[in-house]
């Protein structure tokens, strides 16, 4: 991806309009320079939000309304156009995106703002609209890098890679995990964590279950054995020898026992040894407790059948006692029941005579009933005989006064019927009347709008032809433009050429300078050595002379004796032996091997310095040849290029070329224009053409349609009977209230007939059924006049006795006390039958003694209670004991295979998490160590060049790495000067930045290079150049334009006023009142 033109607009801090050209710079190499806060970095913030919807760094995102410029009017629309190249093949395609931001503006209709969404739009470089919903997928696919890639490729930022340089190696792994995709070592040692720490839990779960089954066990308490003997009724001397050795034995193992689950219970580690002892005496415990439990349960059974007899004894004595108690009772009752024989005669009597009163009183109510009801009747009659003459009377008149309002309604009726289909028919003629007028103005309307439009399109296709002309003469005069825009190209890339040459001789020349300033220095430090070497080795030469002539003297000074033969000259006499001074008497060998080593070393150095400054001279010779080599191609080529002149010449051409390029740019504006223009007035003509046709159609058609109005509002008009729709509408409702009217009349009348009718029918029944009922109410009331006459005289008592007696007494009494001497008889026979009975069931029986049959039954219910309580505590205690044996049992053998995986588990966890003492670099980090070594070595490349060969990027040592903590990722320095490593720390401002943007380039280069799709031929470096010094900043801009020799172009963001000398084309950003603005400032 290359950038070819970025357009901002309300964006950031520019508010106007603003476009930069990238094809504009000379050289692939620019500097962003300007004030702090001009917006320099929102340059390539733009460029990131066009292509990713998002801007800035990740540790300073922006995103929707804070993007939008506070210096733009606020009904200005925020946006980014971003166009770029895009290899294809061989061939370069052009894209063009532009994105608006979430952002507000004032409300078209009324006060406020109102939000508008963000959209996205992608050109194809066939010229059509990729589709928005997957425009944003379309352009990471384009350019083969995530947001995140692209930031660390084509942006260095402000400290970031100075942070990643100095960062600890726990704070780079979560950089270069998503850099190199190693999350999955991550995940490989977070799922062996998982599966650890659930090996953990199921072994804690196992532990819990293990404890919670022990603290179920229940151990019981051994009795004293003579005890147990007395309770089982046994002597103690015949048994005491045979047991007494079995308790002590089960005694030791309950007590065992109890101390094995306590332990286990507060143990945090489950002991195997102690489960397995506890499950060896357990199982001796269950059988013992078996035995146990079976003689208990023979103990109770026998309780339990003492028991029932005395229960059955007790039951027997109670009945008895039962059946005299009964006896007497009945008895007693029976003497009280025939002291009230008497009694209950008298109520019977009583209760007969109020029970015949009572019936007669009914007799006498119904014939008073039935005497009311035929004076009613005939009462009845005599009224409804009175009534029914007028009824009639009023009942002819109704129906000839219906008869008459009938006939009025449907005579009314019948002429509204004529009158609404009469209105009807006039007001469809009205409505049709009314359309036809409509259509008529419509029509002259129309019309006369057809006869605008053919003289403003007769208009149109004068100025359209003089138009077209004059497009057509600018096409003739751009007719050559693409011819020259090829001719420039060449001349363009014949410029490069040879600017290229002029930039490479110029860099010799420089070099050749330096170097001779170096090999001048080198013969100086050589002179320096030789001459060092001279003194050290006269002053070794003098030293041994003096050690040799001493050991000469000390030969003599030993050797030479009066008389004794000299063992050189052999004379007897010696006269003047050689006298040693004080320190040549003190002067060694060693010493003089020291005086000759020290001579050794300054001759090595000497040797050194010679063979450097033989290698630069001949460096230095080669640079020359080739200066005269590129200078002689040069001069063949017409440039005579020297060091004072060679950039004038080169300003002077690009100057000549930019000019050209202008024109030349403007003749293919002008041609695209006119070739665009005459094709949308050729579209234009035959859009006009066929609207001055359709217009010519239109008016013929609506020509006929006129007439055939005309003619219908003519027709219309004879037939109308009605001027206006009201008049009708009137005429017709007043018809209408009539018929309402007549009818209405005819409705109350027919109600009127109706209700005389129904009374006279109603009363004529009625007096009909009360002639029918009179003779038949009569003979009811003489036939019970008849039966309560001989109802009083077979009772025999007067009218006044049985009234007063039903006034005294209710029926309900009478029935009453006939009921309660029935009961009384009753009772007396079943007392007479009981008392029988009784009598019989006690025959030859005797009193039983309650209190003993009792007694002896709660003793044996205790004993019983007693003995199943003890045997239902030993079966509850043996079942509990061996259900915690049976589900432990297996247990064992689960909890050794799940120990047996936990530590396999864990050995592995510990060492690929880098938890292991003395290897704490986890295999995550290892595995970023081979994707670092491969950036560290494009880094280094770099780096080595920035400082002059001074030093490289190293990683800590793996031996070192894993030691105390995780160093696996920390880099060192490694100084080429000193031969030894040191701290990244340590490197002064101007180092460390180097050594950030080395690493920075060297991840770049990485990354493009994993993937052979990317083409990004774009970098920004964001300030950082003030930290270095002159030299330091060379070398790097040095680098930098060699990375800019091919295709890349590179942008230095920065404010450094050194850097306007060193590189000549300048994007200048000036901050204003109105926002930011730029231009193009070029060599």
């Amino acid at each position: 991806m290359k950038p070819v033109r970025l357009t901002m607009q309300a964006f950031g801090s520019y508010g106007k309009k603003t476009v930069i050209d990238f094809t504009v710079p000379n050289q692939n190499l620019f500097l962003i320079t300007g004030d702090t806060g001009a917006g320099k970095t929102t340059i390539f913030d733009a460029m990131v939000f066009a292509i990713y919807g998002q801007a800035s760094s990740v540790m300073n995102r922006k995103e929707g309304t804070e993007l939008q410029s506070q210096y733009a009017d606020p009904q200005a629309e925020p946006f980014v156009e971003f166009v770029f190249l895009e290899k294809e093949g061989e061939r370069e395609a052009e894209y063009t995106v532009r994105r608006i931001p979430k952002h507000i503006r004032p409300k078209q209709r009324g006060k406020g703002m109102v939000d508008v969404s963000a959209s996205l739009t992608l050109w194809m470089p066939d010229g059509t609209e990729y589709p928005q919903k997957e425009a944003q997928k379309k352009i990471e696919e384009i350019v083969g890098l995530t947001r995140e890639q692209f930031m660390q490729i084509a942006m260095i930022a402000q400290g970031e890679f100075m942070e990643l340089l100095r960062a600890k190696s726990e704070d780079k792994k979560p950089i270069f995990r998503k850099l190199f995709h190693t999350d999955r070592y991550q995940q490989i040692v977070e799922d062996l964590g998982e599966r650890k720490r659930e090996k953990e839990k199921n072994l804690g779960i196992l532990k819990t279950f293990c404890q919670a089954e022990i603290g179920h066990l229940v151990l019981p308490a051994l009795e004293d054995p003579q005890k147990t003997l007395k309770n089982q009724g046994a002597e103690v001397s015949e048994t005491q020898g045979n047991l007494q050795e079995a308790e002590k034995e089960q005694r030791e193992n309950l007590q065992r026992l109890r101390e094995l689950k306590e332990k286990i219970l507060k143990s945090d580690q489950l002991s195997i040894v102690d489960l397995e002892e506890l499950m060896e005496r357990l199982e001796g415990m269950n059988g013992w407790l078996s035995d146990k439990k079976k003689e208990a349960e023979l103990a109770w059974k026998m309780a339990e059948e003492e028991r029932n007899r005395a229960e059955t004894a007790w039951v027997q004595g109670e009945e008895t006692e039962k059946r005299f108690v009964q006896y007497e009772q009945v008895k007693t009752e029976k003497e009280r029941q025939n002291q009230r024989l008497k009694e209950d005669a008298e109520k019977e009597e009583k209760g007969a005579e109020i029970l015949a009163a009572w019936e007669i009183k009914n007799a006498w109510e119904q014939y008073e009933e039935v005497l009311k009801r035929k004076e009613t009747i005939e009462k009845s009659m005599e009224k409804l005989q009175r009534l029914l003459p007028g009824l009639k009377e009023n009942l002819e008149l109704a129906e000839r006064q219906l008869t008459e309002s009938k006939t009025r309604w449907q005579s009314e009726a019948n002429t509204f019927a004529k009158t609404e289909e009469q209105v009807h028919q006039a007001l469809k003629i009205l409505e049709e009347l009314s359309e036809n007028r409509t259509k008529e103005k419509n029509c002259q309307t129309q019309n006369k709008e057809l006869e605008e439009k053919e003289a403003l399109l007769l208009k149109q296709q004068e100025e359209q032809k003089k138009e077209t002309e004059q497009w057509k003469e600018v096409q003739e005069a751009t007719a050559q433009a693409e011819v020259l825009a090829e001719q420039w190209k060449l001349k363009r890339e014949i410029y490069e050429n040879r600017k290229k040459d002029a930039m490479l001789l110029e860099t010799l020349e420089i070099e050749c300078l330096q170097g001779k300033e170096k090999l001048e220095e080198q013969r100086k430090c050589y002179e320096k050595a030789r001459e060092q070497y001279l003194i050290k080795n006269q002053q070794f030469l003098e030293i041994q002379s003096r050690f040799f002539d001493a050991q000469a003297g000390i030969l003599a000074k030993e050797k030479l004796i009066p008389g004794s033969p000299c063992p050189v000259c052999g004379s007897l006499t010696h006269p003047s032996p050689c006298i040693l001074e004080p320190e040549e008497e003190e002067l060694t060998r060693e010493q003089v091997k020291q005086y000759q080593d020290q001579v050794q070393e300054a001759q090595k150095k000497m040797a050194k310095e010679s063979e450097k400054a033989a290698k630069l001279e001949s460096h230095q010779q080669a640079k020359e040849a080739e200066r005269l080599l590129k200078q002689e191609e040069l001069r063949n080529q017409g440039v005579f290029y020297t060091a004072g002149k060679g950039k004038e010449w080169l300003k002077e051409e690009a100057q000549k070329l930019n000019e050209e390029r202008k024109n030349i740019r403007e003749q293919l504006q002008s041609a695209r224009q006119a070739k665009q223009k005459l094709k949308e007035l050729e579209e234009e003509k035959e859009r006009q053409e066929t609207e001055q046709k359709t217009l010519a159609e239109e008016r013929v058609r609506l020509k006929t349609e006129y007439e055939k109005v005309r003619e219908r509002i003519e027709e219309l008009e004879k037939e109308n009977i009605f001027e206006y729709r009201e008049s009708a509408l009137k005429h017709l409702n007043l018809q209408k209230r009539k018929t309402e009217t007549a009818r209405e009349q005819y409705e109350k009348q027919e109600k009127t007939e109706k209700q005389l009718r129904s009374e006279k029918e109603e009363k004529e029944t009625l007096l009909k059924e009360f002639e029918n009922r009179l003779p038949l109410e009569k003979e009811r009331s003489t036939e019970l006049q008849k039966r309560y006459e001989e109802m009083l005289t077979a009772s025999g008592k007067s009218e006044k006795t049985w009234k007063n007696l039903t006034e005294m007494y209710t029926r309900i009494q009478g029935t009453e006390y006939q009921k309660e001497a029935r009961e009384a008889a009753k009772t007396a026979s079943a007392l007479e039958a009981a008392l029988k009975t009784a009598k019989e069931s006690l025959e030859g029986k005797k009193r039983p003694d309650r209190d003993a049959l009792l007694e002896q039954k709660e003793i044996q219910t205790k004993k019983a209670q007693l003995s199943g309580e003890d045997f239902q505590t030993l079966r509850r205690m043996y079942e509990t004991d061996q259900t915690v044996y049976h589900t432990l049992n297996p247990k064992l053998a689960e909890r050794q295979e799940l120990l047996k995986e936990l530590q396999a588990v864990s050995h592995l966890y510990l060492t690929l998490a880098g938890k292991v003492s003395g290897a704490r670099m986890d295999i995550e980090t290892y595995v970023q160590r081979y994707y670092l070594e491969q950036i560290l070595y494009s880094a280094n490349e770099k780096f080595y060049q920035m400082s002059a060969g001074q030093y490289e990027l190293r990683l800590c040592d793996l031996e070192k790495a894993g030691i105390g903590k995780n160093r696996g990722l920390d880099l060192m320095v490694y100084s080429n000067v000193t031969g030894k490593e040191r701290e990244i720390r340590t490197l002064s401002g101007g180092e460390s930045f180097m050594a950030a943007l080395s690493l920075a380039l060297g991840m770049a280069d990485q990354i493009q290079e994993s993937s052979a799709a990317i083409n990004l031929d774009i970098l920004f470096i964001d300030e950082g150049f003030g930290s270095l010094d002159e030299h330091s900043r060379n070398q790097a801009v040095k680098v930098l334009q060699q990375l800019a020799g091919g295709s890349k172009l590179i942008g230095i963001i920065s404010h450094v006023s050194e850097l306007k000398q060193e590189i000549e084309d300048q994007l200048i950003v000036e901050k204003t009142e109105s926002g930011s603005n730029v231009r193009w400032q070029i060599s």
